[in-house]
């Protein structure tokens, strides 16, 4: 699941990367700072045997422009690549009692914006990124993983500038059956954070 996942994203990436690159424009443009925490949750038979993979999220959201694609002066359909640096406390939720672990590592990415109204963005995304787990488990090997993102959402603008970004994810990691066992850890994330834009 996981292959096809990441060689779908670089079918989408790589065309676009190649396009931006054929105009005499700059290449890119930084479009959004910005942050997001929230919390995750195991999805039952694809969740962990001895116990809940609850992760609370702590990540960057920086995401830039392919020139060509996004039509600014009509403020339309928004393209964009984004980079999220996170770390990740993770609880382990068992019958017996809980434990704390964590994972780190970036996701990396596509974004399809596009207005409701003048202060409300709709969005949806998908990405992929190398990340590392700490957590000990007969489902999955410690270590090195690719954390495999989709997800849709809103952003709900106070100003011209600075918004409110809300968001529910589906995220699967696995690694690639680089080591075994390799049954991956499966959750339904909902995330809130702040982004500011610059237009």
């Amino acid at each position: 699941m996981g292959f096809i996942f990441r060689s779908f994203l670089f079918i989408w990436l790589l065309p676009l990367a190649v396009f931006a690159q054929e105009k005499a424009v700059p290449k890119f443009r930084i479009r959004e700072k910005g942050f997001l925490t929230g919390v995750g949750y195991g999805i039952n038979s694809l969740n962990l045997p001895q116990g809940a993979y609850i992760p609370l999220f702590f990540m960057g959201h920086f995401s830039a422009d392919f020139p060509r694609l996004t039509k600014r002066q009509s403020n339309k359909s928004i393209f964009t690549i984004y980079a999220e640096p996170q770390f990740n406390p993770v609880i382990i939720k068992k019958p017996e009692g809980n434990s704390m672990t964590f994972e780190f590592g970036s996701n990396f990415g596509i974004q399809y914006m596009y207005p409701l109204t003048k202060n409300i963005y709709s969005y949806i995304n998908i990405g992929s990124g190398p990340h590392y787990i700490s957590v000990h488990t007969y489902r999955q090997a410690t270590g090195f993983i690719f954390s495999d993102n989709m997800g849709a959402g809103f952003y709900f603008f106070f100003n011209k500038s600075l918004a409110l970004n809300t968001a529910f994810r589906n995220r699967h990691m696995s690694n690639a059956n680089t080591r075994m066992p390799n049954e991956g850890i499966n959750t339904f994330n909902f995330m809130v954070g702040i982004s500011k834009f610059i237009r």
